[in-house]
Formats: C-alpha cells, structure tokens, sequence
C-alpha cells in the first residue's frame, strides 16, 4: 500500500471537490459543498499505511 504525504491527501482532496476551511494548529479542515460530512481534518506530517 503506498502512503501519501499530507500534501498528496491535500491534493486529492481538492480534486475531489473538496476546499480549505479552516486551520487548528496542525490540523487543516476541509469541506465538501455536497456530502453530508461536517469537516475533514488533515494532520500535516507523514502519514503511513496501517499493516494488517
């Protein structure tokens, strides 16, 4: 499984439709104007894959 920086995800995420709502310290959070989801948070660092 390959992981993603937060810049990757970022950069997923605004293609998906998703756009920058607000920062708490580290954690970014987004919002998508159609899904009923309130915000994504997104932790700037290294994220890496879980191993099952």
């Amino acid at each position: 499984m390959k992981s993603y920086s937060s810049f990757e995800l970022a950069k997923i995420l605004k293609a998906h439709g998703w756009y920058f709502y607000k920062a708490n310290g580290s954690h970014h959070h987004y919002k998508h104007p159609t899904k009923m989801v309130k915000s994504l948070s997104l932790i700037l660092e290294k994220i890496y894959p879980i191993k099952q």
